[in-house]
């Protein structure tokens, strides 16, 4: 083989390394990669946007069929009311709610009860639900 031919090859494995490396790393954490995720709190809020004014937190395990918990937060907002959370991890370890920017209505023992009840509640879920709760 001349050298001409092995540096062939060695160009051909480094571009074909780095199009694996962004297929399998780079997009499953970005836009792409959470589509799915939005597009199933999507058909969760419209399924849930009629549910009337709820005091407590619904939560949601194994949703679509992926192992997803999801958390309907209360919200101050009649036509919306219920905020939706993906409790477990998420690409890029993002936050993942919607609609986003609604005012939540949620106790710190109702956060503590769905704490109990799922066990694979992600830090960043987690954090938030402490940050937002109420006494």
């Amino acid at each position: 083989m001349t050298l001409s031919q092995r540096r062939k090859i060695g160009i051909w494995a480094i571009v074909l390394a780095a199009l694996a490396a962004y297929i399998f790393i780079v997009l499953p954490r970005g836009e792409l990669g959470t589509k799915p995720k939005w597009a199933m709190l999507q058909g969760i809020e419209v399924q849930y946007r009629n549910s009337g004014n709820l005091e407590e937190p619904i939560l949601l395990k194994n949703q679509t069929g992926s192992k997803d918990s999801v958390l309907g937060i209360p919200t101050s907002d009649a036509r919306r009311p219920l905020a939706w959370l993906i409790l477990t991890k998420t690409p890029g370890d993002q936050l993942m709610i919607l609609p986003q920017d609604m005012r939540l209505r949620i106790k710190c023992d109702a956060v503590l009860k769905v704490k109990q009840q799922e066990d694979r509640i992600h830090k960043v879920a987690l954090e938030f639900l402490r940050s937002k709760c109420t006494p």
